[in-house]
């Protein structure tokens, strides 16, 4: 096979735009890891690593031909997951337990049957982040229209007396039995 000098043009026969959407996801995750250097937070890959995964990426993108921008990509930081569930079975577990109950519940209530849900025992401390990480939750779940709140209080006015429910405009009311 001779050297063959200057741009290729020919591409490969593969799907080239998922494939480089899925390197550019990458590309921001590895860019999050860079800019968690400057929170001085853990990183995930080490640093060295990180930078030369970036560079393969920027020498992957002209084989795709993708006109490739490092710079306007926006980082994405990547947290490790230190609670007692997977990624997404927190907003399901809540989903479920609301439907299940049919009814207003506290966040605590929530978190609880959330842990129920899961046969999940938890520590004094570990309930107090998974109580912290539920309430986060269900605000989330709230500021997207899945769940209504009992009232319109203001910002940490008797938070643990607020209650929630599943949006009655999303979701059918459970026949109730009687």
């Amino acid at each position: 096979m001779s050297g063959v000098k200057g741009k290729s043009k020919a591409s490969f026969p593969i799907p080239t735009r998922q494939l480089a959407r899925n390197l550019i996801y990458i590309y921001a995750r590895l860019k999050g890891e860079i800019a968690k250097t400057d929170d001085r937070r853990d990183l995930m890959i080490p640093l060295a690593q990180v930078k030369a995964y970036m560079r393969y990426i920027q020498h992957l993108m002209p084989l795709l031909r993708v006109d490739f921008e490092p710079q306007a990509i926006v980082p994405v930081r990547s947290t490790i997951l230190s609670g007692p569930l997977k990624w997404g079975e927190m907003r399901i577990g809540i989903l479920k337990v609301l439907k299940n109950q049919g009814d207003w519940m506290t966040p605590r209530q929530i978190a609880d049957g959330v842990l129920l849900l899961h046969r999940k025992v938890l520590t004094t401390t570990q309930k107090a982040k998974f109580l912290k990480v539920t309430r986060e939750s269900v605000f989330a779940l709230h500021h997207a229209g899945t769940l209504e709140r009992e009232f319109e209080m203001e910002v940490r006015s008797k938070e643990h007396l607020q209650r929630y429910r599943l949006s009655q405009k999303r979701f059918r009311p459970r026949p109730q039995a009687g």
